[in-house]
């Protein structure tokens, strides 16, 4: 494609150059933000979605659950007596049974659901499309593996692999849900239901029937 003349030829391998390099920086650019914008949105420890990530999601899942009619559940999930284990085996322990915990609920969800470390030891998962029954068999099945796994001991204390279990609180959107807190308060009241009878439970709302 160049002409016969060594120096218009010169010429245009260099702008053939130029733009080569320019197009090569704009996709290192392109990848940056990318990177970027992903660790804006992820918790870093487990990589699953963060809080903030997770509140934007909900708002947008809410409104389109309530504008179209479409089910939307929510399971809010504590690890029972995580502190415990910080104490006795040290926060790198903590933190290894916390990404292992996210990893089983990444590899026993959909995509299209919403997966979020909320604080701490309590995660929220959104499921859309999911009505409460589904959302409670989904939330038992993970309390059963989470219950049966043996989490690697890396703390140094002893050898022994470690045992964690999982209280749930499963919530539906329902007509007596006027917004996004009033979900989440709902949720919040079914966990504690799971706790304060006896934990490694999935409880739904007091108010609604049980599952």
């Amino acid at each position: 494609i160049f002409d016969d003349s060594e120096t218009v030829r010169q010429g245009q391998e260099d702008i053939v150059r130029t733009l080569a390099n320019s197009i090569g920086l704009m996709i290192d650019n392109l990848r940056l933000l990318a990177k970027v914008k992903q660790q804006s949105i992820v918790d870093q420890l487990t990589k699953v979605y963060n809080r903030r990530h997770f509140d934007q999601k909900m708002r947008e899942e809410f409104r389109r659950a309530r504008r179209y009619s479409r089910e939307l559940s929510m399971a809010m999930v504590d690890l029972d007596h995580f502190k415990t284990i910080n104490d006795t085996f040290g926060h790198q322990q903590g933190d290894r049974i916390l990404v292992d915990v996210s990893r089983i609920f990444s590899q026993e969800s959909r995509e299209t659901d919403v997966i979020c470390r909320y604080g701490g030891d309590e995660f929220l998962l959104l499921l859309p499309e999911t009505g409460i029954e589904s959302a409670w068999l989904k939330s038992e099945r993970l309390r059963k593996i989470v219950e049966d796994t043996r989490f690697d001991n890396v703390s140094g204390i002893g050898s022994e692999s470690l045992r964690m279990t999982i209280s749930v609180g499963v919530a539906s959107l329902g007509d007596e849900i006027a917004d996004e807190i009033q979900f989440l308060r709902h949720a919040d009241d079914a966990l504690y239901s799971s706790k304060r009878n006896g934990r490694n439970k999935v409880s739904l709302p007091p108010h609604k029937p049980s599952a």
